[in-house]
């Protein structure tokens, strides 16, 4: 387990990590995700895969530490959408539909059987 020093040592990388998460920034952060998720390359593939893992996490598993190789801006996003499911105690299922997600899982859904 690390010391409280060494968690200290690491302070100097957040100074950009403060959060307002309210609905208005969860809608920008499900828009972010979701443009990702529709675009080429690795934060696009790990972009698909968090929405998938909030949309089905039986079927599609996420290794949460593919989470910390997001960009600034898609590092917001997941925290924002994660920060809202949980503190409003809500299902991803009533923030988006099938229909939303039925592009993420045609990119994406195949890579986890």
């Amino acid at each position: 387990m690390s010391t409280p020093s060494q968690l200290t040592a690491l302070d100097g990388r957040l100074r950009w990590l403060d959060l307002n998460t309210r609905a208005p920034v969860v809608n920008r952060a499900l828009n972010t995700m979701f443009s990702a998720a529709m675009q080429d390359g690795t934060d696009a593939n790990r972009a698909g895969r968090f929405l998938l893992s909030l949309w089905s996490p039986d079927q599609y598993p996420l290794d949460l530490n593919d989470l910390g190789y997001f960009d600034r801006e898609l590092n917001y996003a997941c925290r924002h959408l994660a920060n809202f499911i949980i503190a409003c105690q809500v299902s991803f299922r009533q923030l988006v539909t099938q229909s939303d997600m039925e592009p993420i899982i045609a990119a994406w859904g195949e890579e986890h059987p």
